[in-house]
C-alpha cells in the first residue's frame, strides 16, 4: 500500500507464476494504478489462458480513465487471437492505427498479424503484412505460414515459404512445423518429408516430437502404418 513499484512487481510475479487471482487481489488494493500495473495484471491473464478476463481488464483500464500503450495492445490482440475474437481484435486494431503505434513498433504489427491469422482472416493478415514489409520479421511469416496451414490453403503457405527463403529469413523449427501440417491437410507425405528432412540436413535444426508426431501422423493417415511405425 506504500510502495507502487513493490505492489506493481508483486501483481506481474503472480501473474507470471500461473496465480492470476492473487494478483487480482493485489491489483485490487493497490492505491494508485499506473498503466505498468494494468500491463502485468493483463499480460498474466492471457499468460494463464484466460483471455476473457485480460479482455474485461482491458476495458475497465479505459473506464477508469487509463490509456493502454503499445505494451497493452500486444495482450489484448494475443487474447483476441486466442479466443477468435475478430469484432474486437478489428476495433483494437483502429486504435493502434489510430495513436500511430505500428509506425514505431514491430512486435506490435507481428502481433496484429497472427492474431487475423488465428481468428482466420488471412487476407487482413496478409494485407497487414503487405503494409508492414518494413518489419517483417520470422514472426511475421510464421504466423501467415500458420494461418495458411491450419487451413489447408497448402499453396498459400508455399508461396510465404518460398518467398521467405528469397527475402534472406531462415525458418525456424515453427514454420517447419506448420508447413508439415500443411501437408498433413493434404495427405502430401513426400513433400512433408522433404521438409522434414531439409530442417535436419540444410538448416541444422534438430526434430521435436511434435515434427516426429507430424511425419508418424501424416504416415498413418495415408496407410503406411509400416513406415510409421518405423
Amino acid at each position: 500500500e506504500n510502495d507502487i513499484v513493490i505492489a506493481r512487481s508483486l501483481v506481474d510475479v503472480y501473474g507470471k507464476c500461473g496465480a492470476s487471482r492473487k494478483a487480482q487481489e493485489i491489483f485490487d488494493k493497490l492505491p494508485v494504478r499506473d498503466v505498468i500495473s494494468w500491463n502485468g495484471l493483463i499480460m498474466g491473464y492471457v499468460d494463464n489462458g484466460h483471455s476473457e478476463e485480460a479482455l474485461k481488464c482491458y476495458e475497465w483500464m479505459q473506464i477508469e480513465g487509463m490509456s493502454p500503450d503499445a505494451a497493452t495492445y500486444v495482450s489484448v490482440c494475443r487474447a483476441c487471437g486466442s479466443i477468435g475474437d475478430i469484432q474486437t481484435g478489428e476495433k483494437i486494431h483502429t486504435d493502434i492505427e489510430r495513436k500511430d503505434f505500428l509506425s514505431e513498433d514491430m512486435v506490435l504489427g507481428n502481433v496484429l498479424i497472427d492474431m487475423y491469422a488465428q481468428c482466420g482472416h488471412l487476407e487482413e493478415a496478409h494485407e497487414l503484412f503487405n503494409v508492414l514489409q518494413h518489419y517483417r520479421e520470422i514472426s511475421s511469416w510464421g504466423a501467415l505460414i500458420a494461418g495458411y496451414a491450419s487451413c489447408g490453403r497448402i499453396n498459400r503457405a508455399r508461396r510465404c515459404f518460398t518467398d521467405m527463403k528469397i527475402q534472406g529469413i531462415k525458418p525456424n523449427e515453427l514454420v517447419f512445423t506448420n508447413m508439415m501440417i500443411a501437408c498433413c491437410h493434404e495427405g502430401l507425405v513426400e513433400e512433408a518429408i522433404c521438409y522434414f528432412n531439409s530442417m535436419q540436413g540444410e538448416h541444422g535444426i534438430d526434430a521435436s516430437l511434435e515434427h516426429y508426431g507430424c511425419i508418424v501422423d501424416l504416415l498413418g493417415r495415408t496407410g503406411a502404418l509400416k513406415e510409421a511405425c518405423y
